[in-house]
């Protein structure tokens, strides 16, 4: 999402929460096919036009800044630092000329994978299709998170993560771990099953 080519003023200069609502219906509908959506835009429109937690806490984030550092202060999982004009490396690449570069993250490849994405097949069974994940801020995030916590004491697992309602990269880390020692794939859900699974690690250690 962004207006390098003079977007809005093209399609009746559309407010900020249209903006916003055209991102998370596009990126709602690619997730809903199976496949692993990502949010691309520019630092100035992420953290103004795009700054909508529901949006930017449920989807990965792109950021497009030209730039020797990147000044995103979100959670996000790629930097396009450089294109014409790069503060990092030379802005061409030999036998294909100028483009467009990127750090990555985040284990993509793995987390597509194992999560089932993209018409792959997770090596492990998948426990859980739905239930809390990333984004997520609810009392029943609290609880989860909670009982993580005294599985991290019981030495289950190894990750911590702050006592509030936010499913963040911490709780995901957590429960990631759960689902790795019980032989599932790690997509980073925690629903009915994952309870159930967590819970009877944690009666073993009593």
């Amino acid at each position: 999402m962004e207006d390098a080519d003079g977007y809005k003023a093209r399609n009746g200069n559309p407010s900020d929460s249209t903006l916003v609502a055209i991102c998370k219906t596009f990126l709602s509908e690619i997730k809903k096919a199976g496949y692993y959506p990502m949010l691309y835009s520019s630092l100035s429109w992420l953290n103004h036009k795009l700054n909508d937690a529901s949006l930017l806490d449920n989807y990965d984030v792109w950021v497009a800044q030209w730039n020797s550092t990147c000044d995103y202060r979100g959670d996000y999982g790629m930097w396009q630092y450089g294109g014409e004009v790069n503060y990092l490396d030379s802005p061409t690449i030999a036998g294909v000329g100028t483009v467009d570069q990127d750090k990555c993250f985040k284990d993509y490849p793995t987390i597509i994978k194992t999560g089932g994405w993209n018409n792959w097949t997770p090596s492990e069974p998948v426990l859980d299709a739905k239930g809390f994940q990333k984004g997520d801020r609810t009392y029943g995030v609290m609880a989860l998170k909670e009982l993580l916590l005294t599985a991290k004491k019981q030495g289950i697992i190894t990750q911590g993560m702050d006592e509030n309602n936010v499913f963040g990269d911490g709780t995901e880390i957590a429960v990631n771990q759960v689902l790795k020692k019980g032989g599932y794939a790690q997509n980073g859900i925690a629903g009915y099953g994952f309870m159930k699974l967590l819970g009877g690690m944690m009666r073993k250690k009593i």
